[in-house]
């Protein structure tokens, strides 16, 4: 498992760092599950991206939002494709839903897990972001 860590103010925008250690749910306000796949073949097959996003601020997890998408089909889909179309997502529902970017210096912590090592190297800026769909979303985030 691959971990992303998400803190951010709303005065100062999202950062996105991590490790394949820094693990302990505690600490995190959120905690959110990443994937995707390209069926039935990988390239050219459908991507489709999935999150599972549960608040940890009171005693338990609960679960506060799920999507799935479908990102196309075609021989420029893949599952990197469908990997970054998680990530994205996420990133787009945490911009456009949570509180925690409404009040000034409030900070928001998100523990982010995903398979994806290739993902989660490219995230923390181990591997460059080449070519695909995703390219340009992701250097945005």
């Amino acid at each position: 498992m691959a971990i992303i860590t998400v803190t951010g103010y709303l005065d100062q925008g999202m950062t996105l760092t991590g490790t394949a250690k820094d693990f302990m749910e505690e600490k995190y306000n959120y905690v959110a599950y990443i994937d995707g796949s390209c069926a039935p073949k990988n390239p050219g097959g459908t991507a489709v991206s999935k999150f599972i996003l549960f608040d940890h601020t009171g005693p338990t997890l609960q679960k506060k939002h799920s999507e799935s998408n479908v990102l196309g089909s075609g021989p420029q889909f893949s599952n990197n494709v469908a990997e970054w179309g998680a990530l994205i997502s996420l990133l787009d529902y945490i911009k456009g839903n949570m509180p925690f970017f409404t009040l000034p210096r409030s900070q928001l912590s998100i523990l982010v897990k995903s398979d994806s090592m290739m993902l989660v190297q490219q995230v923390l800026g181990e591997f460059q972001v080449k070519t695909g769909l995703y390219k340009e979303s992701a250097i945005r985030y």
